[in-house]
């Protein structure tokens, strides 16, 4: 009776298991909008469908490898806008944004013109197909 008992109790156990191995892991979609602070007076925006803007004005924070605020949403964004006035783009600042493929650059003619992109900051952005540099830009880290 026992050996029977056990029998039963591993067929139910391998259904189980075959069971929750056929359900897909997928992460959750991004709600409708995130935001933050990402330097003194930048502050940046995603908007569920893919965007992500950079707005405001100064220098944007740098960043070690996946501490970029917008970090868990690397995976949804595929646009970045930069509409600030800023200075800098961050160091690792979206690194690992492997489905980013354009990123739009403001061409201002102020103080604040961006001037410096940080090391890695599109580490790993293996989607990226349009990025216009702009003559303002006097440092391209690694």
């Amino acid at each position: 009776m026992k050996k029977h008992w056990n029998k039963q109790l591993l067929a139910l156990l391998l259904v189980l298991l075959m069971l929750v191995l056929s359900v897909p892991f997928a992460a959750a979609e991004p709600r409708s909008s995130y935001s933050g602070q990402c330097g003194n007076n930048l502050t940046w925006s995603f908007d569920g469908a893919g965007t992500l803007t950079i707005s405001g004005y100064g220098e944007m924070d740098d960043y070690y490898r996946t501490d970029a605020p917008w970090a868990s949403l690397r995976q949804w964004i595929q646009t970045v806008n930069i509409t600030a006035y800023s200075a800098t783009i961050g160091a690792f600042a979206f690194e690992h944004c492997y489905n980013l493929e354009t990123v739009h650059l403001p061409e201002y003619t102020t103080p604040y013109r961006l001037k410096k992109i940080g090391v890695d900051a599109f580490y790993c952005c293996t989607s990226l197909k349009e990025i216009n540099l702009l003559d303002s830009i006097n440092t391209i880290d690694d």
